[in-house]
């Protein structure tokens, strides 16, 4: 009897290790994914910054003109010129136009939506950093659980991070951290050295 407790001892231990294993290659993945994720909303929240202030100086230089032209036609009232008044009428449409869309595409509230989310990501992927310098057995079930629910939630957040700027962001990782990333099965591990 003592032979096949030692056997069921030595199997339970066996699988334990191939738990842990399979625990830190979910890690592992998460990590990455993480790390990927939280690259691609900073690259966004700085493109919609970008563009919220491209849009926005646009937006400003025409309405500078229209409000210029606008007072200089009043000053010439009786010798007011077609053209002139059909361009400046034209530019202030453009400019009424853009300042809605920039209203409209909220590229400031998307880039500050991104720089939150990205921030959100950065806390957990460093507790799976963290967790990933721990010997197995102190790495709790219930917390990798809890871990995996807050991680889940927050990538299905908006705003969305397009494939194209997932993909940039996965490349910038793989240049700064020396190349040493690689997906196998499905999971992100690092090439060993």
């Amino acid at each position: 009897m003592g032979i096949s407790e030692m056997s069921m001892e030595e199997e339970y231990k066996e699988q334990q290790k191939r738990d842990f294993a399979n625990r830190k290659a979910w890690m592992i993945d998460h990590f990455y994914e993480g790390a990927i994720m939280e690259r691609g909303h900073r690259i966004m929240g700085d493109r919609s910054r970008r563009l919220y202030s491209r849009l926005g100086v646009v937006v400003v230089v025409l309405t500078t003109v229209v409000g210029t032209s606008a007072f200089a036609n009043l000053a010439e009232w009786g010798q007011s010129k077609v053209l002139v008044t059909v361009a400046v009428g034209l530019l202030s449409v453009l400019s009424a136009v853009l300042a809605a869309l920039q209203t409209f595409l909220q590229y400031n509230d998307d880039a500050k939506g991104h720089v939150v989310i990205a921030g959100d990501i950065a806390k957990v992927i460093s507790l799976y950093r963290y967790l990933l310098t721990l010997p197995d057995e102190k790495v709790e079930d219930d917390r990798l659980y809890d871990l995996n629910n807050e991680f889940s939630e927050l990538m299905k957040k908006d705003p969305p991070v397009p494939l194209d700027v997932k993909d940039a962001a996965r490349r910038e990782l793989e240049r700064e951290w020396g190349g040493k990333l690689l997906q196998v099965d499905g999971l992100w591990v690092s090439k060993p050295d």
